[in-house]
C-alpha cells in the first residue's frame, strides 16, 4: 500500500521490443495494476453496502478521481496512476449494475436506457474525435501530454466502449442487425 502512493513514475514507452531487458519490456501492465486496485477497493463497497449506496460511492470516487486527474496534473504519470483512472472503471461498473437490474426493469425502461446509452456513446466518440482533430497528435507528440485529454479522454472512452456494450447486451438474442452480425461464425 505504501508504494502505491509513494511509487516512481513508469520509464518511458519505447517502440517496438525494449532491447534493454525485462523490466522494460513489463511497462504495460501498469493497467492491469490499475485494474487489480480497482478490483481491491470495489469489492467490499459492493459486497458491503446497498447497491443505491454503492452507485453514490462510486459516483464520489469517480468525481474525485476526475478532479485528482483535472486539477493534479503534472505530466504523463498521471495518466497512469490509479486515483486517477476510477472514473474510467466506474464506467464498467455502472454496465454491471444496469446489466443485474435490467431484468427487473420494465421493457420500456430498459429501451430508455439503452438509447440514452447509445447516446452516450456516440457523444463521447463525437468529443474524443474532436479532442484528436484539434490536439493532431502526430509523430513526436503525445496525446496524454495534452491536459484536455488527460481529463476527459479516459472517462469518454469509458462510457464510449460502455454504452457501446450496453447496446449489444440490450439487442442481444434478437433480430437487431448487431446482434445477427455477432452471431455470424466468421
Amino acid at each position: 500500500i505504501v508504494l502505491l502512493w509513494n511509487k516512481v513514475a513508469l520509464p518511458p514507452n519505447y517502440p517496438g521490443l525494449v532491447p534493454t531487458g525485462l523490466p522494460g519490456t513489463l511497462t504495460h501492465l501498469w493497467s492491469v495494476s490499475v485494474e487489480e486496485w480497482f478490483y481491491l477497493v470495489w469489492a467490499p463497497v459492493v459486497l458491503l453496502l446497498s447497491r443505491r449506496k454503492a452507485v453514490l460511492t462510486g459516483i464520489l470516487l469517480g468525481g474525485i478521481a476526475f478532479c485528482c486527474r483535472w486539477l493534479g496534473f503534472a505530466d504523463v504519470k498521471w495518466y497512469f496512476d490509479f486515483a486517477c483512472r476510477f472514473d474510467t472503471l466506474m464506467a464498467g461498473a455502472a454496465l454491471a449494475f444496469w446489466i443485474d437490474l435490467r431484468t427487473r426493469m420494465p421493457r420500456k425502461c430498459r429501451n430508455a436506457f439503452a438509447r440514452l446509452a447509445t447516446i452516450a456513446a456516440a457523444g463521447s466518440v463525437a468529443l474524443l474525435a474532436l479532442m484528436l482533430y484539434w490536439q493532431q497528435p502526430v509523430v513526436g507528440r503525445e496525446i496524454r501530454d495534452f491536459v484536455g485529454f488527460a481529463a476527459f479522454g479516459p472517462p469518454l472512452i469509458g462510457v464510449a466502449v460502455a454504452g457501446w456494450l450496453a447496446f449489444v447486451i440490450d439487442g442481444s438474442g434478437g433480430g437487431a442487425l448487431m446482434s445477427r452480425l455477432l452471431r455470424l461464425r466468421p
